[in-house]
C-alpha cells in the first residue's frame, strides 16, 4: 500500500486546488461576479463582452453565467461544425479535408458534450457538468492542433480560436465548483477530468491510427492505444468504487491507469513520437499524477 502522502504534498495538493479552482464571492453584485468569472479566463475582455450580451446576465448567479456560457458555446460549436461541412462540400485539396474532416469528428463530440452539459447543469449534476465542458475543451484543443500541422482551410483558424475562447469562459465557471468540495467530491471531479482525458487521448490515437504510414511511429501508436484502452476501464471502475465508499478499490484502479499512461509516456520519449501525442500524454500524466495523490489521501483521511 502506498505510503501517506507527507504533509508537504498534501499543503502542495492544497495550493493547487485553492489557486485552481477558488473563486470566493465578496458581493451580491453581478458585475462583481463576471469580473471574478472572467478574470480567470484567458481573455478577460471577451469574456465580459460575451457574458453581458445576454441580458440575463445582469441578475444571474453563477449557476445561471454557466448556463448563458454553455449556451453561447454550443452556438458556436454549432455554427462552426456547420462551416466545417459546408467547406467539405467545396475542398479539392486532400490535405485541407483531412484537416476538415479530423475538426468535423471534434465539433460533432463538442456539441454532444455541451448539449449533455447543459442538460446535467439543469440537473444540478454540476461534476458532469466539468466533464462534459472539458470534453468540449479537449476537443477544439485537438481541432486546434491539426489546422497548426495544417495546411489550415480558410476562416477555420479564427472560428476554432473562438470556440476556446468561449470553452474557456465555461470552464472557468464550472472549474470554483470544486473550491469548497470535501476530498470525496475533490476525487471524483479529479477522477471524472482524468476520464474525459483518457477517453479524449484515446479517440485521438484510434484516428491517428488509420492515417500513419511510418512504421516505427505506427508501432508507437499501436502501443499507446493499447495502454490507453487498458486505462478506460481502470478508470471507469475507480469513479464507481468511489461513489460506493471503496476507497482501496479507488488507489487500485488509479494506479493501473497510471502504469498504464505512464508506460504510453515512456514508449513516446523512445521515439519517434507520434505529432500532437506528446502534448496530450503529458497533460493526461499530470491529470492521472493528481488522481493517484487525492486516491492515496482517500485511504488515511
Amino acid at each position: 500500500m502506498a505510503s501517506p502522502p507527507s504533509n508537504f504534498s498534501l499543503f502542495v495538493l492544497f495550493l493547487f486546488f485553492h489557486c485552481s479552482f477558488s473563486m470566493a464571492v465578496t458581493t451580491n453584485a453581478a458585475s462583481q461576479l463576471i469580473n471574478q468569472v472572467c478574470s480567470r479566463t484567458q481573455n478577460p475582455d471577451f469574456c465580459v463582452r460575451t457574458l453581458t450580451s445576454d441580458p440575463g446576465a445582469n441578475t444571474a448567479d453563477l449557476k445561471g453565467l454557466d448556463h448563458i456560457s454553455l449556451s453561447l458555446t454550443l452556438v458556436t460549436a454549432t455554427e462552426t461544425k456547420r462551416f466545417i461541412q459546408a467547406s467539405l462540400e467545396n475542398v479539392t485539396d486532400s490535405g485541407v479535408k483531412q484537416v476538415l474532416d479530423h475538426c468535423n469528428i471534434n465539433y460533432a463530440g463538442s456539441v454532444y458534450a455541451l448539449g449533455l452539459a447543459i442538460t446535467n447543469l439543469e440537473g444540478n449534476l454540476y461534476h458532469e457538468v466539468v466533464v462534459y465542458t472539458n470534453v468540449a475543451l479537449e476537443n477544439a484543443n485537438d481541432c486546434n492542433r491539426v489546422i497548426k500541422q495544417g495546411p489550415p482551410p480558410p476562416g477555420l483558424q479564427d472560428k476554432n480560436t473562438e470556440m476556446l475562447q468561449f470553452t474557456d469562459i465555461s470552464v472557468a465557471i464550472v472549474a470554483p465548483g470544486a473550491a469548497n468540495a470535501n476530498l470525496t467530491t475533490l476525487a471524483s471531479f479529479s477522477l471524472k477530468s482524468t476520464y474525459a482525458a483518457v477517453a479524449t487521448t484515446d479517440g485521438f490515437l484510434a484516428a491517428l491510427l488509420r492515417n500513419v504510414t511510418d512504421p516505427r511511429v505506427k508501432q508507437v501508436v499501436t502501443h499507446c492505444r493499447t495502454n490507453y484502452d487498458g486505462s478506460i476501464l481502470p478508470l471507469q471502475t475507480a469513479i464507481t468504487s468511489l461513489d460506493e465508499g471503496h476507497f482501496d478499490d479507488v488507489s487500485f484502479n488509479v494506479n493501473q491507469g497510471l502504469t498504464n499512461i505512464n508506460d504510453c509516456d515512456r514508449v513516446i520519449k523512445v521515439g519517434p513520437p507520434p505529432p500532437g501525442l506528446p502534448e496530450k500524454s503529458t497533460h493526461v500524466v499530470q491529470l492521472v499524477d493528481i488522481s493517484g495523490v487525492i486516491s492515496v489521501m482517500l485511504l488515511h483521511q
